[in-house]
């Protein structure tokens, strides 16, 4: 959300996101190399601190995505 909310776990959207590409019949190995998470929607209504842990949530996010 880009306003002061919840996030989830970042393996949680990270397996979202696996998910979605799998759905799609687009290999697991091209994800990382193709795929940048990012907000849902810009972050212009939320407080720092908030857009802060969210970028800080899809950093986190985004290593999952790398294989193993």
């Amino acid at each position: 959300p880009a306003t002061d909310a919840p996030l989830p776990d970042a393996k949680a959207t990270a397996s979202r996101v696996q998910g979605w590409w799998r759905e799609l019949g687009f290999s697991a190995e091209q994800l990382p190399e193709v795929v940048t998470l990012t907000p849902s929607c810009g972050l212009a209504g939320a407080t720092p601190g908030y857009a802060r842990g969210a970028m800080t949530h899809l950093r986190e996010a985004a290593k999952y995505l790398l294989p193993e």
